[in-house]
């Protein structure tokens, strides 16, 4: 065989094994890639699902009853927020417009805070704080003298309103920092499009179930069957697996 025939043959190896290595690239990350994208939509969804359900329970709370049109819980719940962040005095019976049809709520002196950490996503942050200790004088009537106490900023005017405040004998500054989570800087509003499944955007399944009068409790589905699949690079499939339900602030998936 001729030195010719030999460089051909090895180069027609050569390209043999780029192309078995291009192969075997290819069916290790399309794959790969197939699956985080199946668990991208499952996590969408069933983080939508979870907003639902806590709208319905805000929703709940305020009106009484729940409701299986997605467009007015969303509206009346957000209604609330805003109106509360509006007006602080916005609290007990009240009347929100749902276009030409008044809605009589009820609004705890809490509700925003509790809405506010629902509808946001929390960050987790940390600041430093200056703070002062004063070191306090106190009375101390039983032993007829005096007891030394440690105060910082945010109790020293309450201490020095008591009775048996003497003097402040020193201070000083002090740092440190605290962590805190940060639920302003990610707030979103409850728009239409959360009522949607991300995948097929059909609209998640509402449902009261009312077998029990004292026991009536709301359930929120995915629309997208267990069994579903789409055709991917010819060999390939995306199946979505099961997206799951919350029934009565279950989590289908919790139980898992």
């Amino acid at each position: 065989m001729d030195q010719k025939s030999i460089d051909k043959r090895v180069g027609i190896l050569d390209w043999g094994i780029i192309f078995s290595f291009l192969i075997m690239l290819v069916i290790i990350y399309i794959p790969l890639n197939i699956w985080a994208e199946e668990e991208k939509y499952k996590k969408d969804s069933r983080n939508r699902m979870e907003i639902i359900s806590n709208a319905e329970e805000f929703y709940k709370e305020i009106t009484g009853s729940y409701t299986t049109d997605g467009k007015e819980l969303f509206f009346i719940v957000d209604a609330a927020i805003d109106s509360t962040i509006a007006d602080s005095l916005f609290f007990g019976e009240q009347n929100i417009f749902y276009g030409d049809k008044p809605y009589k709520v009820n609004i705890s002196k809490g509700f925003l805070n509790r809405a506010d950490t629902t509808f946001s996503i929390g960050v987790k942050r940390k600041k430093n704080i200056i703070d002062t200790i004063y070191t306090v004088k106190m009375t101390n009537p039983e032993l007829n003298s005096f007891d030394t106490i440690y105060v910082n900023t945010n109790d020293i005017e309450n201490i020095k309103q008591d009775s048996l405040f003497n003097e402040i004998i020193n201070f000083s500054e002090t740092n440190y920092s605290e962590n805190f989570t940060d639920y302003l800087s990610k707030k979103y509003k409850l728009t239409s499009n959360l009522l949607n499944c991300p995948l097929t955007d059909e609209p998640y399944q509402l449902q009261i179930n009312y077998d029990d009068p004292e026991e009536v409790f709301f359930k929120v589905k995915s629309p997208v069957p267990n069994d579903y699949k789409e055709r991917r690079f010819l060999f390939f499939s995306f199946e979505s697996g099961d997206h799951g339900f919350i029934e009565d602030k279950r989590k289908s998936w919790s139980a898992k």
